[in-house]
């Protein structure tokens, strides 16, 4: 399997069609000679931008990816996602697809092609055959970043033989020892865990001077940003509000609530995950707790401080 793509030669030599007769003409080669400048910066520029735009996957822009979305019969667009590809993901695709139409599955083609897929600093990506033909196991040693678990999940890119499944492990340690899940022998055949993505979402509520304040946090790679935020209050006399926030850029949101009673106040956000999964987080705080120094009083029962 090959990485070289052939350069393409695109200069001009306008000189060479000089005839010999012509050949000690000085204003005409000087005009020939501009001509040929002219040409080369032209030509050679407009076929640069389009090996690169348009020929090479490594490197097209979203022009040249749709144009080879239809000559590899692949669609750019998920239809149960609203949040579209990036560039990045539709080379990805691409890529894959070409691979995938290409290879003839082997072991060790498969693992050719997931050694240029996905080896990074972080890891790489091996196949393993169970030699039962039910499934080849794709093994990683790191967790795919969430544009990367995307892909993997609504497409079915990764080369393998006709009517043979697919399975995922993602192993971010040693299997080998002596310890009860180390063995590395008399263990079954591990039909993988799935794509996962760790997003680490977390609110938090604060209360300071009257003012409520609120941050979402999640891993790299999780949008925080415009994300509606819902706080429902429960005041002191069992009365209820709802107000509703939007997260600024860095996931933050505050608020001033005007009541004149304590109340408890649960805060709740919905997050799409790079999976195009929503997830739900949530977070209470209650201020009907005073502090006077030896008694604390939450509105119903008197305690040690």
């Amino acid at each position: 399997m090959s990485s070289q793509i052939p350069e393409i030669e695109n200069s001009v030599n306008l000189l060479q069609n000089i005839i010999w007769q012509y050949d000690g003409d000085n204003p005409i080669k000087k005009i020939l000679e501009q001509k040929e400048g002219w040409y080369t910066e032209q030509h050679a520029e407009f076929w640069d931008n389009w090996f690169r735009d348009v020929f090479d996957l490594r490197t097209a822009n979203d022009f040249g990816l749709s144009i080879w979305a239809r000559i590899l019969g692949i669609n750019l667009f998920v239809p149960e996602c609203s949040t579209p590809l990036t560039t990045e993901q539709k080379r990805f695709v691409c890529r894959l697809r070409y691979y995938q139409l290409i290879t003839r599955c082997t072991i060790p083609e498969v693992n050719g092609i997931l050694k240029d897929m996905f080896t990074s600093d972080d890891g790489k990506a091996y196949a393993l055959d169970p030699n039962d033909m039910s499934r080849i196991q794709y093994v990683f040693t790191y967790h795919p970043d969430g544009a990367v678990a995307f892909v993997l999940k609504h497409y079915d890119l990764l080369p393998r033989p006709a009517a043979v499944g697919v399975s995922y492990r993602f192993l971010t340690y040693k299997p080998f020892g002596f310890g009860q899940h180390y063995a590395n022998f008399r263990a079954p055949f591990w039909h993988g865990d799935g794509i996962k993505i760790y997003t680490n979402l977390k609110l938090t509520l604060t209360f300071s001077d009257g003012v409520l304040s609120g941050a979402l946090t999640a891993a790299a790679g999780i949008v925080v940003s415009d994300i509606d935020v819902t706080l429902v209050y429960t005041l002191a006399g069992g009365a209820t509000a709802t107000e509703r926030l939007v997260t600024d850029s860095n996931g933050q949101f505050s608020t001033a609530p005007d009541f004149s009673v304590g109340y408890d106040v649960v805060a709740r956000a919905q997050v799409l995950n790079p999976l195009c999964e929503w997830e739900n987080v949530e977070s209470s705080l209650s201020t009907r707790i005073k502090f006077n120094g030896v008694i604390k009083f939450n509105g119903s029962n008197k305690f040690r401080g």
